[in-house]
């Protein structure tokens, strides 16, 4: 089973220091034993937020127990408009940490095309269609002047 950002899920509370789960370890510090949400989601592992992050296996989730969740619970973080909105948190990696992660090398005006350039594409079958499609088209074309603009004044 694969779950995505904004999941909730709920982890075993038979964790242990003892036993490996899919490759990692469970330590005293990590929370068990409760219903938690996943961050994010990469190489069979998922980063589950709380005070602090940890990386979780599959292993670690009681999915019985997960997939007892009503829809309408299943799915509270996701349909939240202001925090997790459906159309910011379809695939894997939430938009707003793939604009974190892409952007980190640019500053100014060349981030925040470049920003919106993701979020129009990542959102665009979900909500605004064409004229996010439109949108993207133009803040990628803004992009692209400031850095060719910026390049050639090095």
């Amino acid at each position: 089973m694969r779950y995505k950002a904004g999941d909730k899920v709920y982890l075993r509370d038979d964790l242990t220091n003892e036993t490996v789960y899919g490759g990692l370890g469970w330590y005293d510090s990590m929370i068990k034993g409760q219903w938690a949400e996943i961050r994010k989601y990469y190489d069979n592992n998922y980063s589950i937020k709380e005070d602090t992050t940890y990386n979780y296996s599959e292993e670690m989730i009681d999915h019985e127990r997960t997939a007892q969740l009503s829809t309408n619970a299943m799915n509270e973080k996701q349909d939240d408009m202001v925090n997790h909105p459906k159309h910011y948190t379809q695939g894997e990696i939430e938009t707003i940490d793939k604009i974190k992660y892409l952007t980190r090398e640019f500053s100014g005006i060349e981030a925040v095309c470049l920003g919106n350039f993701i979020k129009y594409i990542d959102r665009c079958n979900l909500k605004g269609g064409m004229q996010d499609l439109e949108k993207a088209d133009w803040y990628l074309n803004r992009f692209l002047d400031e850095f060719y603009d910026e390049f050639h004044d090095r």
